[in-house]
């Protein structure tokens, strides 16, 4: 059975000074069809991008190395004024669509992609995020191995702007309650939905200018609680660029607790509201006390990027 022909010497070169993946190594290809001869689910990648010029050729080239069969993937740019529509013409040639116009924001342009997506599977990939090395090949398979999923949840990284690892975030599923009660605690790049799916949800909700991602998840999560893929998916970057706790405090704040209100939190008793939170943190610690300690807190750059870190938790529903 022939395998994906790698696309590794066939894409533009890596910057010198760049080593490693995705810039000189690729996932393992793997065969153009599964098992049974049929065609591997296709998913669908879209990326929204503004003036992000320094991260995203790390980005689409971690998308396309992935060596999947079936991909599209989708750059939805914003107008950017850097060097950033410069690196997608580089890699024109590998994307399924890309446009760079002003847009109305982030869900916006997410929303524009995913319209234009032709995927059973879709996500999104921000442009100073990347995938890690055979995340789309794990996601596939789940996917065609349970045709009854309609949502999957993995785990990820934290890296700083240099790309060094700060901590590992294991996945997490969440139900609808416990979205509600404790917020979102699993990487959004980490997650995927059948495009069925999204469509029945009523997609993302464009009017959200940071807690669209938080929203949508919710109303995944009443659908069907999501399926645990316990792999390592994605990178969540932080960086100086990341949106900060001066706009989560003046605008994400309100809009965190306007969705919260409009899912019907805060018609649960006070009380009830209290014991589903403490229920659910215990229960996050618990799954995170599974891991091998190591893997948790002694990673001596986490201690470096506490405050950072103590920034992202606080803005971790605003579609960074």
């Amino acid at each position: 059975m022939s395998s994906i022909t790698s696309l590794l010497g066939k894409l533009p070169p890596s910057p010198k000074d760049k080593t490693g993946w995705p810039w000189t190594k690729e996932s393992k290809p793997i065969p153009q069809v599964m098992p049974n001869g049929k065609p591997w689910p296709k998913i669908s990648i879209v990326t929204p991008s503004y003036n992000q010029g320094l991260y995203l050729e790390e980005t689409i080239r971690s998308v396309l190395l992935q060596n999947y069969p079936n991909l599209e993937y989708i750059v939805m740019d914003g107008g950017s004024t850097d060097n950033s529509v410069e690196i997608i013409k580089k890699y024109e040639p590998w994307l399924t669509y890309w446009v760079s116009e002003k847009d109305a924001g982030q869900a916006d342009a997410i929303h524009r992609g995913f319209s234009r997506a032709n995927g059973d599977v879709i996500g999104w990939l921000n442009s100073d995020d990347y995938l890690l090395s055979g995340a789309l090949g794990k996601v596939g398979r789940s996917f065609a191995a349970d045709l009854d999923l309609e949502f999957v949840v993995g785990g990820g990284i934290v890296v700083d702007d240099l790309g060094n690892l700060l901590r590992k975030y294991y996945s997490f599923p969440q139900n609808a309650t416990s979205l509600l009660a404790i917020g979102q605690f699993f990487l959004q790049m980490s997650s995927f939905w059948s495009r069925e799916t999204y469509q029945a949800v009523g997609g993302i909700d464009i009017f959200l200018r940071f807690c669209f991602d938080y929203d949508f998840f919710i109303r995944l999560a009443q659908r069907k609680t999501p399926g645990r893929l316990d792999s390592l998916l994605a990178a969540f970057r932080i960086h100086d660029r990341s949106k900060t706790s001066s706009i989560w405090e003046s605008i994400a704040i309100p809009e965190f607790e306007l969705i919260r209100r409009r899912h019907g939190f805060y018609s649960w008793p006070e009380l009830v509201r209290e014991e589903m939170k403490t229920l659910y943190i215990r229960q996050y610690h618990l799954n995170n006390r599974k891991l091998k300690l190591k893997d948790i807190v002694l990673e001596p750059a986490y201690f470096l990027h506490t405050l950072k870190e103590k920034i992202w938790k606080n803005s971790r529903c605003a579609g960074v």
